[in-house]
């Protein structure tokens, strides 16, 4: 699971963390090397790393999000849903 990072500083609620951290918008698939150099970084170092991966969600990120907050994870998972959505629509 997901670990507390800089976002998720001291100063953040308990409440701020439970409602974030496990959001699918605020999941992401990332080769596990570059995860574990990923690992408790700041959002600003982590840009650089999901540029690295080679899975087109991950390396879109810092494309997309100049910064990471509930705001930016809400418009994220928005957008996944969209995907999903259109990708596995049933037809009847």
């Amino acid at each position: 699971p997901p670990r507390s990072t800089p976002l998720y500083s001291s100063a953040a609620s308990d409440v701020y963390k439970r409602q974030c951290i496990y959001r699918l918008g605020n999941l992401t698939l990332l080769e596990a090397s570059l995860n574990k150099e990923a690992a408790q970084k700041s959002y600003e170092e982590k840009k650089e790393i999901f540029k690295k991966s080679k899975v087109n969600i991950t390396n879109q990120i810092p494309i997309d999000y100049n910064h990471w907050n509930e705001e930016s994870i809400s418009k994220r998972q928005r957008k996944l849903a969209k995907n999903a959505k259109s990708i596995w629509s049933i037809q009847f």
